[in-house]
Order: C-alpha cells, then sequence, then structure tokens
C-alpha cells in the first residue's frame, strides 16, 4: 500500500468531493423513488405507503450505499428536509417488517434496487393470554386494563419490598 502525503488543502477537497458525490447519491436515489412511487417520499406524513417508502430510501443508504445515519440527516438537512438520526434509525429498523408484509414496499424496493429479498414471514404466535383476550369484548377492555396495571403495580411492590400489610384488629 503506498501512502500519499496530502496537503490539508487537499485532503479537505478530496473530502468536500466524497461529500459532494454521496449527497449526489442520495439525491439521485430521492428523485428515482419519487419517480417510482408517484409522490415525494420525504413529505412528513404517516399514511403506511409512504411510511414504507422512507423505510425503503433510508435501508437502501444505509446497507446498499454504507451511509451513516449522522451523514444522512446531515444531507437531508442540506436537501431543507429535517429528519434526525433516530427517525432514520427507527424506520430503518422497521424495514424487515415492511418488506414482510406490504407488497407495495417489497415492489419500490424491487423496482429502485433490482434485488429481491426473500421475504422471512417470522410472525410472533399470540400467546395464551392474547388469544383469550380476543374473546373479551371491546367494551370491557378499561375495566380489564386496571386490573392488569394494578395486578402489576403489586408485583413491582413485592419486588421492592416496600409494602407493609395493615392488620385491623
Amino acid at each position: 500500500m503506498i501512502k500519499i502525503k496530502l496537503s490539508e488543502k487537499d485532503r479537505k477537497s478530496l473530502l468536500e468531493k466524497k461529500i459532494t458525490d454521496n449527497t449526489d447519491i442520495v439525491k439521485n436515489l430521492m428523485y428515482e423513488m419519487n419517480n417510482i412511487c408517484g409522490f415525494d417520499i420525504l413529505q412528513k406524513n404517516k399514511e403506511n405507503y409512504k411510511v414504507e417508502a422512507r423505510a425503503v430510501f433510508w435501508h437502501i443508504l444505509a446497507k446498499e450505499y454504507k451511509m451513516t445515519t449522522h451523514f444522512i440527516s446531515k444531507c437531508m438537512l442540506g436537501l431543507g428536509y429535517s429528519y434526525n438520526r433516530s427517525n432514520i434509525t427507527y424506520s430503518n429498523s422497521r424495514f424487515d417488517i415492511y418488506y414482510n408484509s406490504s407488497d407495495f414496499c417489497s415492489m419500490i424496493y424491487l423496482k429502485a434496487t433490482g434485488q429481491h429479498i426473500e421475504k422471512t414471514h417470522k410472525f410472533r404466535t399470540k400467546t395464551e393470554l392474547e388469544n383469550f383476550l380476543n374473546d373479551v369484548s371491546v367494551e370491557r377492555h378499561p375495566e380489564l386494563l386496571e386490573v392488569v396495571k394494578l395486578r402489576v403495580k403489586s408485583w413491582g411492590w413485592k419486588e421492592s419490598n416496600s409494602y407493609e400489610i395493615i392488620e385491623h384488629n
């Protein structure tokens, strides 16, 4: 490996070029995703298909282009969008769920990357309690919730030994 000694000016110039190139990648992918989806994927909106499109966008930048959430959020700020690292991380962490459960999400990922990911369909099975709750009418849920909250609190008291039994004579 040959090491080249660069002046501070040349090093900064190369770094700025790299940042500019990566920002161009973000811009190009954003335009491509907007064309595929037919809407602005970065418009703040909680409609499912828009959330899924953003998750695909963050996933491609992080996985395919190896960009950090810090860099992505800086690029977004430079492009006039306010997405912080936690927004990007959370959305990116949900990508597998969206991809496995939404045909729209898998379709735009395939169109944007030309790659297909095998769907895993890993779904958690319901517990006996969850199955039992399906039989309870919705009108009774608030009452049941209060009972459960009290029970959970009592477990906390018992674990911390911060309760006292008072006997009445």
